[in-house]
């Protein structure tokens, strides 16, 4: 991975100001967030798209 883009700075930077002042609850949920992304980003790179959810019926 090479220099990191400025988008990417941006949100390191963001995240450095933000998390200090985060509850531990809120941490979780942000980490939780994270993973959900990494997660679906994995996901359309294996696939080349994202899943689609089942529809329930009735």
């Amino acid at each position: 991975m090479g220099q990191p883009k400025a988008t990417e700075e941006r949100v390191i930077k963001t995240f450095e100001k933000v998390l200090p002042e985060l509850s531990e609850s809120e941490r979780e949920k942000l980490l939780y967030f994270g993973e959900g992304i990494a997660f679906k980003a994995a996901e359309i790179k294996k696939d080349g798209k994202p899943q689609e959810k089942t529809k329930k019926t009735g």
